[in-house]
């Protein structure tokens, strides 16, 4: 890879107007980017670049409260969601970031990696200190953490938890930042559309969202590759139900944001 030839063609090439990905170095060898990658790099070149010169800002994923060394509370979330929403940005344009606590090792999507929801909500302030336009929120952050115990709590008997709210991620991020474009995710159970959406129109009137995306997921979608959502944008009465892969739906989403702008 580092042949003068080689460079020297590449260079051409790349003058040339053509797109050059990778390699990705890996124990001191160049190699190949995955198929996946170079599908989305395509599909970022190809696309309308609806979100050009945006700077969007997502979350993904669950969160892990320590309880002792060894032990967590967590919930369902595979973070799907965030990925997809994370990639379709970068598809149409945007300089993403993703904060959540798996591993796309994507190129073109930087990555910042938390585990509890403190380390989430401090690592997303602290990002969009450094000037977002977007903040996609659909990470699945704890709403209770436990002081944890420093050493791994005995199994020979009953166990009793305080637990503790926590931080609320959407509160802090509108309250430093009123000009920062919002989509917030609300998640209930097992209650009927009617109640949903209100309770999803509450959120977004507390935090003045931007959008929000609501869903049950009683009837599924957590931990799932597919979901069954309805899109809220304020100002509007408009609802529209999106189904389907989680592709699907993060399509749905950045199109609805992008007419924001």
């Amino acid at each position: 890879y580092n042949s003068p030839v080689l460079i020297e063609n590449r260079e051409k090439l790349q003058r040339l107007g053509v797109t050059v990905l990778g390699p990705k170095i890996q124990e001191g060898l160049a190699k190949i980017v995955s198929t996946a990658e170079i599908v989305l790099a395509t599909e970022h070149v190809l696309s309308p670049k609806k979100l050009a010169g945006k700077r969007v800002l997502v979350t993904g994923g669950p969160t892990a409260e320590p309880i002792d060394p060894i032990r967590i509370l967590t919930n369902r979330s595979s973070g799907l969601t965030g990925i997809e929403l994370a990639k379709e940005a970068y598809k149409q344009g945007a300089e993403v970031t993703l904060v959540h606590s798996k591993a796309l090792n994507m190129m073109g999507i930087n990555e910042l990696r938390v585990e509890t929801a403190d380390e989430m909500i401090d690592t997303c302030m602290n990002e969009l200190r450094k000037g977002y336009d977007v903040l996609i929120s659909s990470a699945a952050i704890a709403d209770f953490t436990v002081d944890p115990a420093d050493v791994k709590i005995s199994s020979g008997g009953d166990l009793h938890l305080h637990f503790t709210r926590t931080r609320k991620l959407l509160e802090e991020a509108r309250n430093e930042f009123p000009e920062l474009v919002i989509v917030g995710f609300k998640a209930e159970t097992n209650v009927s559309n009617e109640e949903l959406i209100r309770r999803a129109r509450a959120n977004m009137a507390h935090n003045n969202l931007e959008m929000v995306v609501a869903n049950d997921i009683g009837k599924g979608g957590i931990g799932t590759p597919e979901n069954d959502v309805y899109l809220l944008r304020n100002g509007t009465d408009e609802i529209k139900h999106v189904n389907g892969k989680k592709r699907i739906i993060a399509e749905e989403i950045v199109n609805e944001l992008a007419a924001l702008f």
